[in-house]
Order: structure tokens, then C-alpha cells, then sequence
């Protein structure tokens, strides 16, 4: 058993334990109980945190407020078009990559993938700033927060952490619009600020740091294409491609240079750790002009050797994972930010849309939202089951 599986592990019993100790105080939402179910454990902490923050600086948050609603509908503009353009091209391509997936800690087909310790510590931060964020800015505009808390979506076992906010629902619809946008956005744009964040810190701190741990050793096959020409040349997953021609291919970056330099039809030379090989390459079906493989790729990299003998290999071990944390910090904050922005159901995005359309397009604005919040649905329904049978 792997440290991975062994965290997983800990992370369930530990789940079990917090609801048998707490049965007493926990709300069972049944959906199809026992087999999937959500649990809630209301608390009052953090409130005060908000109360804090919110009596602090009100006018700051307030002109926050109003850029997080900017950012909202913009943000629902562009993962909405995102989702529509992707889902065509999933639909019409039989090799496209679906536009939605999973997010899971175990490799499956049709599952983005993502290592347990990763995973569970991304969603209970992305969370936590989330909703903490829903509850200053009901703070702000003088709302009261009910309760906050711990939650979890159960599928026979307790399996995604959640965290919540309770600001009262029956005052929140009586304010005006810009106060309530400013409330249903603040935890999408908090995920989106935070992600900006985390990017900049890899970008100018992790970045330097990480070249000097690092060796680029080429890059890794990770899957080929059936019928591409990679496959009829033989190559397999796995592979690592450190040549192309004459030209040394140490990143993924002068690996894509490198094929773009080339022609649809050119016979090209390329070598890895197996064997080396003659390819003819295919052309692209988007852009007939571009050259076609047939692999996805990937980094592969080496520990430097200097670095470790010099800081230690437990400090050079350490600072690989702090790395990995924060890169997937920014691309699950990402994610998970735009996420909440489509205009769907219940979700933060769409009670955006659906006050809005609601408040100014009267009795038309519901069957609006309701045709789009359901296609939009069907799309990413539409999308996993593309990638758990393609």
C-alpha cells in the first residue's frame, strides 16, 4: 500500500470516527441513502472572523464586492462558451477530449486525476476561502450568518469535504440586487483571486527554485492514438522522446517547437530511452497545414543531484511536494472558481443569472434560465460519459 492509498485510508476512518463521535449533532441530507447521502455539521466558527474582517474594511469590500459581480459575469461568459465550443467538439471528434471530468483521487478512465494528499488538502483550502468569503460579504451588508460548518458528500463512505455558510435566506432576497450578486459572487472570485495568487508565487519564487532542483530529461509518452502515426510507428506509453532529428528534446516546450518546425507528410527521426524510430506525420484535422503525431506528452524530469547534496535530499524531497501542492492549488482554485460561475441550478453562477433574469426580465426570465441551466446540464452529463466509454 502506497502513502497515497494509506492517507486515503486515514482520511475515511477519520471521517467515520468525526461522525460517530458528532451523530448527535449532524444534519443527514438522504439522496439516495445509504448509498449517497450528505452530511452537515453545523458550528459558529469563523463568524466572528468574518464579523472582523467585514467591520474592518467595509468600503474596500464593498468596491470588491462590486469587481467580484464584474468578474462573475465575465468569468459565466467565458466558461460558458468554454463548456458549449468544448462539448461540440467532444461530440463531433471521436478522439477529442471530453470537457468535463471528475476530479477524483484514483485513476480511472474518464477521471481527471489527482494524488489523495493533493487533493484532499486543494479542496478543503479552495473551500474554506470560498465559503469563508460568502460570509464576509453577508457580513458587509450588516446579514446575518447563521452557521458555518464542516460537510461532506457521502457515497457509501464519506468521500469529498466541503465546508459552509448559512447567511439567513429570507433577508438576503430582500436586498437589493447588487448587495445580493455582490454575496453570490464573492466565492467564485475569491477562488479565482486566490488562484492569481498562487500562479504568481510559481511564477517569480517556486520557478527559480524549482530549475535548480530539476534536470528536464526529455518528455513522456503518455498516451498514443489509435491509428495515429506514432502508433503505426510503434511508440507505446511510457516512452520518453529525447531527440527529434538532430535536436535534443529536453522540454515539452522545444518538443512541440520541434514537430511545428516540420510538415504534414515529412519523414522525421525520433528517438527515446527504447529505440528510435521513422515517423511519417499525419496532418492535423483541424488545420491541415499543421503536422499530426498522434501523442500526448508530458514533462519528465530528474532530481539534480548538486541541489540535493548540498540543501539534502529531504529538503530537495519537501520542497518537490510544496511544488506540486501549489500547482495544484492554482489549477483546482481555477477550475473550481470558473466552475461555480456557469449559469447552473443552484450553484453560484446561477443564482447570479437567475436573480438577474428573474428581477429584470419578470415572468420570461425563469423559462430562460431554465432551458439554459438544463442544457448546460446535459452537457456535462453528456461529457462524462463520453470519457468514461471513449
Amino acid at each position: 500500500m502506497n502513502v497515497q492509498s494509506i492517507a486515503a485510508f486515514i482520511f475515511v476512518l477519520g471521517m467515520l470516527l468525526f461522525v460517530f463521535v458528532k451523530r448527535k449533532k449532524i444534519v443527514v441530507q438522504r439522496i439516495l441513502f445509504p448509498l449517497i447521502y450528505f452530511v452537515m455539521y453545523r458550528t459558529q466558527f469563523g463568524i466572528e472572523w468574518m464579523d472582523r474582517i467585514a467591520v474592518r474594511f467595509p468600503k474596500t469590500l464593498k468596491i470588491i464586492g462590486l469587481l467580484g459581480v464584474a468578474v462573475g459575469f465575465l468569468g459565466m461568459i467565458l466558461i460558458t462558451y468554454e463548456l458549449v465550443s468544448s462539448s461540440i467538439t467532444a461530440f463531433s471528434t471521436p478522439d477529442a477530449v471530453p470537457a468535463v471530468k471528475p476530479v477524483l483521487p484514483f485513476e480511472a478512465k474518464g477521471v481527471f486525476y489527482v494524488p489523495f494528499l493533493y487533493w484532499i488538502l486543494a479542496i478543503i483550502v479552495i473551500a474554506t476561502i470560498h465559503e469563508f468569503s460568502h460570509g464576509v460579504m453577508a457580513r458587509v451588508f450588516k446579514l446575518t450568518v447563521k452557521s458555518s460548518g464542516v460537510a461532506f458528500l457521502g457515497i457509501v463512505l464519506p468521500v469529498v469535504p466541503a465546508a459552509f455558510v448559512e447567511p439567513d435566506e429570507k433577508k438576503i432576497v430582500k436586498r437589493p440586487v447588487s448587495e445580493q450578486l455582490a454575496i453570490f459572487a464573492a466565492g467564485p472570485f475569491s477562488n479565482l483571486v486566490f488562484a492569481g495568487m498562487v500562479f504568481l508565487i510559481i511564477a517569480f519564487a517556486v520557478n527559480p527554485v524549482a530549475s535548480k532542483m530539476i534536470d528536464l530529461t526529455g518528455v513522456k509518452v503518455n498516451t498514443v492514438t489509435e491509428g495515429s502515426p506514432a502508433e503505426i510507428a510503434g511508440f507505446f506509453a511510457g516512452e520518453r522522446i529525447t531527440m527529434i532529428n538532430d535536436a535534443p528534446v529536453t522540454s515539452v516546450e522545444n518538443f512541440t517547437a520541434a514537430l511545428k518546425s516540420s510538415n504534414p507528410g515529412s519523414r522525421i527521426t525520433i528517438k527515446t530511452n527504447e529505440t528510435t524510430r521513422l515517423v511519417v506525420l499525419g496532418a492535423n484535422e483541424k488545420n491541415s497545414s499543421k503536422p499530426y503525431l498522434g501523442v500526448t506528452v508530458s514533462q519528465s524530469t530528474k532530481p539534480n543531484t548538486a541541489f540535493a547534496a548540498q540543501y539534502g535530499e529531504n529538503t530537495s524531497a519537501f520542497l518537490r511536494w510544496l511544488f506540486g501542492l501549489l500547482y495544484w492549488l492554482f489549477l483546482l482554485s481555477l477550475g473550481i472558481g470558473l466552475f461555480n460561475l456557469l449559469p447552473l441550478g443552484p450553484i453560484d453562477g446561477g443564482r447570479m443569472l437567475h436573480l438577474v433574469l428573474t428581477t429584470y426580465a419578470k415572468k420570461r426570465g425563469l423559462p430562460v434560465f431554465n432551458t439554459l441551466s438544463f442544457a448546460l446540464l446535459g452537457m456535462i452529463l453528456l461529457n462524462i460519459f463520453i470519457g468514461f466509454i471513449r
